[in-house]
């Protein structure tokens, strides 16, 4: 028995098939790139929260190792924080550690209703280190971690664009450090 083919039936696609199929790519891949830019921009926001959440933590034990109040500073509106010594000199007379870094792209420090706006001395930015644009700066001085790991109540705000803000939590008898989105229970867990 004999078999013909159909005159004009191949195996490929038509024009019309590839076209559609293109275009449902396209519509695809335009969606997720919407959804890939928040999720990176939140992913950043949580970076910067863990990056406070660790100054925070560092201040406090700076504060209890080397018997010296600390402070945890920052840029209101802006991305520099610091950790810096009220004294900066240690009973051997050697300078005291301290830090200055900026958050990621984007994310900034929520300013204050009425912000105390304090430029650091001379004797922080010496230990901070050559880091000129530090020394224009005015500073919010937020947290003040004294000898005894105790601090004063306090909260520090972070900000990206469209998305709820990031509160970071102080509680001053203790240190500890609660990480919030704005209308979200806990996010983070509390550090000693």
């Amino acid at each position: 028995m004999r078999r013909f083919a159909k005159v004009g039936a191949s195996g490929g696609f038509t024009l019309l098939e590839l076209l559609l199929v293109l275009g449902l790519l396209v519509l695809v891949g335009a969606a997720m790139a919407g959804s890939w830019a928040q999720f990176a921009q939140s992913h950043r926001l949580q970076q910067a929260a863990a990056q406070v959440e660790q100054a925070l933590a560092q201040a406090r034990v700076w504060a209890t190792e080397h018997s010296r109040a600390y402070w945890f500073a920052y840029e209101p509106g802006g991305r520099w924080l610091a950790v810096v010594p009220e004294t900066t000199l240690a009973h051997s007379g050697q300078p005291l550690p301290a830090k200055a870094e900026q958050l990621p792209e984007e994310v900034k420090f929520e300013s204050p209703q009425e912000p105390t706006l304090v430029p650091l001395n001379a004797d922080q930015l010496a230990v901070l280190g050559p880091q000129g644009e530090l020394s224009s700066l005015q500073w919010v001085w937020a947290v003040r971690f004294l000898p005894d790991g105790t601090a004063q109540d306090a909260t520090v705000v972070l900000q990206a664009p469209n998305l709820p803000q990031v509160s970071l939590q102080v509680r001053g008898f203790t240190g500890t450090v609660r990480v919030q989105r704005s209308g979200d229970s806990d996010l983070g867990e509390q550090l000693p």
